[in-house]
């Protein structure tokens, strides 16, 4: 049985990467006192979201839309990747910290997609010593797709460093099209 989710559905924990992107937004001195940041977001105040809550991804794309605009940095989506994975999502993150190698760790995110990436779908694919992966927009989110892209190969780039203890020799294509 395959389950499909809709753009509306409520399913990502608030307390997951929403509340990473509102503790970034705060460490940045957005100002909390107004309510542009969480218009159209489903959030209450900037306080961490309660335990159980969830968002839809379309709620979660609002946050993203709202925080990268009044932020207004291209650095922004970096910054918040950094901080992404291997995350504290439970039984995954714990896989992701033990896995054997980077092929078992990208395995891993790809398996787990739905928790450690809810708005993209990625995809790893081997041709002799040549990994690709790429990433495909789960919920039709095209313009915020270059920022989201960014985001999360920062997110596996800075895991990766991080496990490794060193920087590997990636190199990225971004389809800016």
């Amino acid at each position: 049985m395959i389950a499909y989710r809709q753009i509306g559905d409520s399913f990502i924990p608030a307390q997951h990467q929403p509340a990473l992107v509102l503790d970034y937004a705060r460490s940045r001195d957005i100002d909390e006192q107004g309510d542009k940041l969480l218009r159209g977001t489903g959030l209450q105040g900037w306080d961490m979201p309660a335990a159980g809550s969830t968002l839809s991804p379309a709620k979660y794309l609002q946050l993203l839309a709202n925080v990268m605009r009044e932020l207004d940095s291209p650095d922004t989506s970096f910054m918040l990747g950094q901080q992404m994975l291997p995350g504290h999502f439970g039984a995954l993150s714990h896989a992701m910290l033990q896995a054997q190698n980077l092929r078992q760790a990208l395995e891993i995110l790809c398996a787990g997609r739905a928790r450690l990436c809810p708005l993209l779908t990625p995809r790893l694919r081997e041709d002799g010593d040549l990994a690709v992966l790429y990433w495909t927009d789960s919920f039709g989110a095209p313009s915020q797709l270059p920022a989201l892209v960014e985001m999360h190969m920062t997110a596996v780039t800075a895991m990766c460093r991080w496990l490794g203890g060193e920087r590997l020799p990636w190199r990225y294509c971004l389809n800016r099209a």
